[in-house]
């Protein structure tokens, strides 16, 4: 089928019309697009610029297809960088807003000091000793798997199954004291 006006005036489906001006202006469309965008860049409009095609086909006052899908081409440049642009300044601008700084009391900080400890404290009695004990070394003295085990003198994985067990088990309390709350 030769590519003349006719073929894009609705005589063909949009896809099949998209199909057909892609295989033959394929590759002058993206070298216009590489010419100023990044080469995926260029690919992703490119793929948009088929998408469009294919579902609106060319108008049928269209004299010069080429001409046509070279402005076109054109037009989804601008956008394309108009987005990217605009996504960047957005970026930008929210990296820039400054960040409240949170502002605490020595007393506050005191407090949570305290609840923690406690929180500690009540563990420790729920706890078989040997898990306890990997647990103070963790969560009290922020010490890794192998610190701990180096520091307890057992395995790395008898570290790992301690902490197992007692996450378990805190799990477990905190679902009581939540059911009893709802009593």
């Amino acid at each position: 089928m030769s590519l003349n006006q006719d073929n894009f005036e609705g005589n063909e489906s949009a896809p099949k019309q998209a199909e057909q001006i892609f295989l033959t202006y394929g590759s002058f469309l993206i070298n216009v697009l590489k010419k100023d965008l990044p080469e995926q860049d260029a690919w992703d409009v490119f793929q948009n610029l088929y998408l469009t095609i294919a579902l609106k086909g060319i108008p049928k006052k269209v004299d010069n297809v080429k001409a046509y899908l070279y402005r076109a081409a054109q037009n989804d440049i601008i956008d394309f960088k108009r987005r990217t642009d605009a996504s960047r300044k957005t970026l930008k601008q929210y990296s820039q807003e400054e960040k409240p700084k949170s502002v605490e009391d020595p007393a506050h900080k005191l407090m949570q000091f305290d609840l923690i400890m406690t929180a500690f404290a009540r563990i420790a009695n729920v706890l078989n000793p040997s898990v306890n004990q990997v647990f103070i070394q963790k969560y009290q003295h922020n010490l890794d798997h192998h610190q701990i085990a180096e520091k307890l003198h057992i395995e790395k994985e008898t570290v790992d199954r301690y902490l197992s067990i007692g996450t378990t088990q805190i799990q477990e309390l905190y679902s009581q004291f939540m059911g009893e709350l709802d009593e």
